[in-house]
């Protein structure tokens, strides 16, 4: 009876894989027991990519999942940005088998992020968007346009030849405030 009670012992041993069991003709029963470990995952290698974006614009969070036990299993970590928390990533992986996952982030105001999974944590900046204003800036072409033609033009050319480059564009300035003066006085007149 003893016998048997053993024999199933290390029967329901095998069958959990914990046990390598041999048996010999002499009816005796060798049984060597092997500890597996159960599915455990580490977390490492966490990438933002690129570290800086722009409002509205994605970035690409990686990591490496790695199953240090001897048994397959699923992994499941949920992600947080500033404690929020994200999308949870699940999958399954063999015993001592590694992935690599990946997922998109965007926001929609500028500032530092933190970012946290798996006890891993790295940060993005994300950047408000330049605002150029356009009518300005072609004000500001046209005129410089304006004062460049009327100055090659010859307004404000005295004998050129005996004033210096300096001296006419100071004189071509001057001419030209006081127009601006007159056109002033004029439409308030």
């Amino acid at each position: 009876m003893r016998r048997f009670a053993v024999l199933a012992a290390v029967l329901a041993l095998f069958a959990a894989g914990a046990v390598v069991a041999s048996y010999s003709a002499s009816d005796s029963l060798t049984a060597f027991i092997s500890v597996k470990a159960p599915a455990t995952f580490e977390y490492s290698c966490l990438t933002i990519v690129p570290s800086e974006v722009l409002v509205g614009k994605p970035a690409v969070v990686s990591l490496t999942i790695k199953n240090t036990g001897d048994y397959s299993g699923t992994y499941s970590t949920t992600p947080k940005v500033d404690g929020r928390e994200l999308e949870t990533i699940s999958g399954f992986l063999s015993g001592g088998g590694s992935t690599r996952v990946s997922f998109n982030v965007s926001f929609d105001k500028a500032g530092t992020y933190l970012l946290t999974v798996g006890g891993l944590q790295e940060s993005l900046t994300v950047k408000a968007p330049s605002v150029v204003r356009w009518p300005i800036v072609l004000g500001i072409i046209v005129a410089c346009g304006l004062a460049a033609g009327l100055f090659l033009a010859g307004i404000g050319r005295e004998a050129p030849e005996k004033l210096s480059f300096r001296e006419r564009w100071m004189n071509f300035l001057s001419k030209l405030k006081s127009k601006f003066r007159k056109g002033a006085e004029d439409e308030t007149k």
